[in-house]
């Protein structure tokens, strides 16, 4: 199954643009679906008739919005601000719903690339960590459960579900959490990454298709996020993998390749998500999608 391919508009540009614009760039290069985020949908001061309004413009430009992604650190000291990142996130979720969104992607914390995240074993220990984190996904599915919205975790380099063995620790604390299978994250601790979308094959909602070189540590220094197909993402295998065991969503593209856009582009995104989905449309071929 070739699923629709979509884009996720978080990229150091198009984040930036008027929503607007990005769904005719996207539309017109042939993108089928785009993953719309907090940027887009600013949950303190819009409604959700705001971000309803911005998926129907995008089903109107032919664009599917599977996904709005989240961002929320869990991971912090100050137990204020916890609970309102959880509160807003339930407001993403009650406006996903209203949308007819169909899946919310979040991630646990901390923030790899914020210099004043918590640092988990030194300013926060361990088993506090995962209680934040476990609590706030829960009630976030708990919420999402009154819907047809479904939360996918995503691993995310620097937090504390790194990897598919603490990622496995998320899913068997909350049975009813899914996965935003993102196969870069996975590179970095060396993980088999087929077996790992084998394994989580039922609990599935939503994949990224990001491609990543290098290990755990500092980014641009220890490992970076290529273009699709330069990184260490067995791809025909994944795909393969992913078909075979029935999954039916669609595959975002998330372009992080930002030397490349600066240096090769001056900060245009055009190419780049043009390169991005003949990229991916190769892979599908090579995968016999």
């Amino acid at each position: 199954m070739r699923w629709p391919l979509g884009y996720v508009a978080l990229d150091s540009v198009v984040e930036k643009w008027a929503p607007e614009r990005a769904i005719e760039l996207l539309a017109g290069l042939g993108f089928e679906a785009v993953d719309w985020s907090f940027v887009q949908f600013d949950r303190l001061q819009q409604s959700a008739k705001a971000f309803r309004k911005l998926v129907q413009q995008s089903r109107d430009a032919g664009l599917e919005v599977p996904q709005l992604v989240l961002a929320d650190d869990l991971i912090t000291l100050d137990p204020h601000l916890w609970k309102q990142r959880v509160e807003y996130a339930i407001r993403a979720i009650d406006a996903a719903a209203e949308a007819g969104v169909a899946t919310v992607g979040v991630s646990t914390g901390p923030h790899g690339w914020n210099e004043a995240a918590a640092r988990v074993g030194v300013d926060i220990d361990e088993s506090a960590a995962w209680d934040l984190a476990v609590t706030g996904v829960a009630r976030m599915v708990d919420h999402a459960k009154m819907s047809d919205v479904r939360i996918g975790l995503e691993s995310v380099w620097g937090s504390i579900a790194d990897s598919g063995e603490s990622t496995q620790k998320m899913l068997d604390a909350i049975p009813d959490l899914g996965i935003t299978f993102d196969p870069s994250h996975l590179v970095l601790p060396g993980d088999d990454i087929a077996t790992w979308a084998h394994q989580w094959r039922d609990r599935i909602v939503h994949v990224h298709l990001k491609d990543a070189f290098g290990r755990r540590g500092v980014f641009n220094e220890d490992f970076l996020f290529p273009i699709l197909g330069e990184g260490q993402v067995p791809w025909k295998r994944l795909l393969t993998t992913l078909n075979d065991d029935g999954y039916q969503g669609c595959a975002s593209i998330e372009a992080e390749s930002y030397t490349l856009l600066d240096q090769c582009f001056q900060s245009d995104p055009t190419e780049p998500a043009r390169l991005s989905l003949q990229l991916a449309n190769r892979l599908y071929d090579l995968a016999g999608l």
